[in-house]
């Protein structure tokens, strides 16, 4: 079916991580070729173009980060009113 469409995710190191070392190299080796290898037997999308899968044989577009950000609240606010019954999204803030 054309066009498809992916949207990216990411790894990060939480800002108050126990164990900050620990977790940048979890992030090292989830990015590396071995750690990509092994979110494809995980059943996952891999994000790197060196893992050969059934995505890297079809053209596909990525959607941009920027508007995922930009359109945040208008999705929370219909995830809200169609899940939620109204209510807001609670979330743990800083």
């Amino acid at each position: 079916m054309e066009p498809t469409f992916g949207r990216p995710n990411a790894v990060a190191v939480a800002k108050r991580a126990q164990h900050p070392h620990a977790a940048l190299l979890f992030a090292d080796f989830m990015l590396s070729l071995e750690g990509q290898n092994l979110i494809k037997e995980r059943n996952r999308v891999p994000a790197s173009p060196k893992v050969d899968t059934q995505l890297n044989k079809f053209p596909y577009e990525m959607i941009d980060p920027a508007l995922i950000l930009d359109e945040a609240d208008k999705w929370e606010k219909l995830w809200s009113e169609l899940f939620l019954r109204g209510q807001a999204v609670q979330r743990d803030r800083d």
